[in-house]
């Protein structure tokens, strides 16, 4: 029987290690189309796909001296503006309580994608917009865009 996904295991991946303390993910995928109208449409119009986008964005708790998966690896990869590895999919430990899985070992990274199950996608992509949110009496919160630079494709993780 087919299992229907929570969003809380589907994660986005930064270089194999999901973004931290996130609170939603959004993938997207979007065409860019062009008229090719002609005579014989009569008073339809019609188009084509010419190019297809994809971006994702994740929103995110700030969470202070985060500097291995937070807002300070994602302001410092935005600063060198190149392209960084993003993967979104499930996380392979993540259980329906948000636990690691007890067959899990201690050792290993607590979010992090799978070699074994899972469907994964992604590619290379730019951050176009990382903004902190500072609310008074409310958490710190920031949200990043990633915008695919090349191919939107399956990825085997290893």
């Amino acid at each position: 029987m087919k299992q229907v996904i929570k969003g809380d295991a589907l994660m986005c991946f930064l270089n194999k290690k999901a973004v931290s303390w996130a609170t939603n993910h959004t993938l997207t995928l979007s065409a860019d189309t062009e008229e090719i109208q002609t005579k014989d449409h009569g008073n339809f119009s019609a188009t084509e796909v010419n190019k297809i986008n994809w971006e994702c964005q994740c929103d995110a708790m700030y969470v202070e001296q985060d500097t291995e998966d937070g807002y300070e690896t994602l302001r410092a990869a935005m600063l060198t503006m190149q392209p960084v590895d993003l993967v979104f999919g499930k996380a392979g430990n993540f259980d329906i309580n948000g636990n690691q899985n007890v067959s899990d070992s201690a050792t290993q990274e607590y979010w992090k994608p799978t070699s074994t199950g899972g469907t994964y996608y992604g590619g290379k992509a730019i951050i176009t917009n990382l903004q902190l949110n500072a609310q008074s009496g409310s958490n710190a919160t920031y949200s990043v865009t990633f915008t695919g630079a090349g191919p939107y494709a399956p990825v085997t993780i290893q």
